[in-house]
């Protein structure tokens, strides 16, 4: 069965995070360019406009109180019963779910705003953008979201200690 050690698991943790963060912040930045270099996509009516501010203002919703919904939901399911092998494989995907909620809002709320040039657009995009950093996972949040006992915790910050084992069954 192939595992993982807690050097590794946090490593791959931060670059699952980065990585999404950072698609988020080139995206933007292309919006951005674009908008400010040219005239918006299209000419958007109001009633566009208006859809889009209705989806976008659901999407922000969906990512930032369902997102928190469904986080404590899972984290409650596998927390108090499970050893932590099986806690810190559970938290990535856990986490991953978290995490493509506010993504997917923020990246409908930059084409919003690619396409129609309102700045409101820009405003929920950089609403969720901005909660998403603040979700960057560290030890520390990951030990109290867990609520770790001492010696799980002794074993997270231990590099070499192995922390996570993966089921190839399930991958199959």
């Amino acid at each position: 069965m192939p595992t993982q050690t807690s050097r590794d698991y946090f490593k791959s943790i931060k670059i699952i995070f980065f990585s999404l963060l950072g698609a988020q912040t080139m995206f933007a930045l292309v919006t951005l360019y674009l908008n400010l270099a040219s005239t918006p996509l299209s000419e958007s009516s109001n009633s566009v406009k208006n859809i889009f501010l209705i989806i976008a203002a659901v999407l922000a919703l969906n990512g930032l109180v369902t997102g928190n919904i469904i986080y404590k939901s899972r984290l409650r399911k596998f927390t108090k019963n499970s050893n932590l092998k099986v806690k810190m494989g559970e938290y990535r995907t856990t986490l991953l779910i978290r995490l493509a909620m506010l993504e997917g809002s923020t990246i409908f709320s930059l084409v919003a705003y690619l396409m129609t040039a309102d700045l409101l657009f820009l405003g929920f995009a950089g609403m969720t953008f901005a909660y998403f950093v603040f979700l960057n996972p560290s030890k520390e949040t990951i030990t109290l979201d867990l609520e770790l006992s001492p010696t799980e915790k002794a074993l997270i910050e231990n590099p070499d200690e192995i922390i996570v084992e993966f089921d190839k069954s399930n991958s199959d």
